[in-house]
């Protein structure tokens, strides 16, 4: 049976490369790519599986290769992404000479410019574009029969299979999460040290066109899927869970239906999810609660509605100081997601959206500086606008100085705006004793401090 390395390449920093994004994290969580996890389940069946990740087990060059090198793979899968590729590329050559594996790469980079990077690295053999598909295992045992969702190279010539993502339901063989060190893996919300990620859906069917999920469509697992594989993560002592659907409950109905399959089957989890205010009411919040959810993070981005609408976002000032409110009452905790710098917004917008992360009381607000990530059609709108080039470049929303301009604030002003907002929101009287008061256990008041260090850290 042929050995399969999934690789999380190494480096200095928190490289986040999962889900065709990537950036650096802002203080020091740092979670599982959710596509080995998907693909650990998926490559099990046909192959010998193996995991290294890199950045989770702190592994420098020379350590990484060391182990690569005692495993001896035939195969190894990588991730990448503009936050690192310059790093990581010169490691990834040095593999393939000393492994002559096949190497096939993921990530936000593959979007927009696979077959360039194809063309121009001799290490790369092939590119994933859909990590939820069987496509990898057809193109893995037979590169004649039928598949999608990859582009390879042959006889030194680029073959381009369609990127073509399927809708409706889904599943996957159960993934493999005895395969990852869990205990090196840390998220900012969780109430337990050790937590395991997972995700029900693929894709998002909303439209946000700086978001790069809906390039993907949207489809659901099976609900007996998801529990089969919340049991065993069970089985195996883990009781933390991070739901890495980009909008949990954008079916209310299944979700309802998950939660209550969760509490029925007496899984005793406790978790996160990503999700977006105008979903929530009050009956699915009580379902989720009773199944184990403790904190939503929501897609707030701007209090700028008219900015909002020029990328298909829309939700309502309102709603959004309601669903906050359901939560506050229900005891779930709540986490607000802005964008700084959004084409369209200025000084003033960008203030008042800072105000707002106040107004509407969540408990914890993460401010990210806007990139015209790679797959998006912002991004391909800002090209034709000459607003940008079409090439590839360092891009991080996270802790780096913004690497565009908007037309109407320049890059020190956006860097400034990150900051003041930050501030702002943290740095207020009785906020961190409140915070502390509001923690379980030890664990929570340690993994917060040291949350909360990082991101000051970062302001740097």
């Amino acid at each position: 049976m042929k050995k399969v390395l999934l690789l999380n390449p190494p480096g200095k920093k928190y490289y986040m490369r999962d889900y065709y994004c990537s950036k650096i994290s802002k203080a020091v969580y740092y979670y599982h790519p959710i596509d080995f996890i998907v693909l650990s389940g998926i490559l099990s069946k046909y192959f010998e599986i193996y995991v290294m990740d890199c950045i989770a087990e702190r592994m420098n060059q020379e350590m990484a290769l060391k182990e690569i090198l005692h495993i001896s793979p035939d195969i190894i899968i990588f991730l990448s992404g503009t936050v690192s590729m310059e790093t990581d590329f010169p490691f990834l050559a040095k593999v393939k000479l000393k492994t002559s594996a096949l190497m096939i790469g993921i990530g936000d980079i593959f979007l927009d410019y696979a077959k360039e990077l194809l063309r121009n690295n001799y290490f790369i053999d092939a590119v994933l574009l859909d990590f939820t598909t069987n496509d990898i295992v057809a193109f893995l045992n037979d590169k004649n029969s039928a598949y999608q969702n990859i582009i390879y190279k042959e006889r030194n010539q680029i073959i381009e299979r369609k990127e073509v993502h399927s809708s409706g339901v889904f599943s996957i063989s159960r993934p493999r999460h005895e395969l990852f060190k869990n205990n090196k893996y840390n998220f900012p919300f969780s109430g337990r040290e050790t937590f395991a990620t997972v995700i029900t859906d693929f894709g998002c069917p909303f439209s946000c066109s700086y978001c790069v999920v809906n390039r993907f469509g949207y489809k659901e697992r099976k609900v007996e899927d998801v529990i089969e594989e919340l049991s065993f993560i069970n089985m195996i002592g883990i009781k933390e869970i991070v739901f890495k659907d980009q909008t949990f409950a954008a079916n209310t109905l299944r979700a309802k239906l998950l939660c209550e399959e969760i509490f029925s089957n007496k899984i005793e989890i406790s978790w996160t999810c990503f999700s977006r205010a105008e979903l929530i009411e009050e009956n699915l919040l009580a379902i989720m609660k009773k199944a184990g959810c403790h904190t939503i993070i929501f897609g707030i981005e701007s209090s700028n509605r008219a900015v909002l609408s020029r990328f298909d976002r829309y939700s309502a000032l309102e709603k959004i100081k309601e669903t906050f409110s359901l939560c506050r009452g229900m005891g779930i905790e709540t986490v607000g997601t802005f964008i700084i710098g959004l084409p369209g917004d200025n000084r003033q917008s960008i203030e008042r959206t800072i105000v707002f992360s106040k107004e509407i009381g969540c408990d914890f607000a993460s401010f990210n500086i806007f990139t015209p990530a790679h797959g998006t059609k912002i991004r391909n709108t800002l090209i034709k606008e000459s607003v940008i080039e079409n090439k590839l470049f360092f891009m991080d929303s996270g802790i780096s100085y913004p690497s565009v301009e908007t037309g109407l604030l320049k890059r020190s002003q956006i860097w400034r705006l990150r900051k003041k907002a930050i501030v702002s929101f943290y740095i207020r009287p009785m906020y961190a004793i409140e915070k502390i008061k509001q923690c379980h256990s030890f664990f929570e008041i340690r993994n917060m401090l040291k949350q909360a260090f990082g991101i000051l850290r970062s302001l740097n």
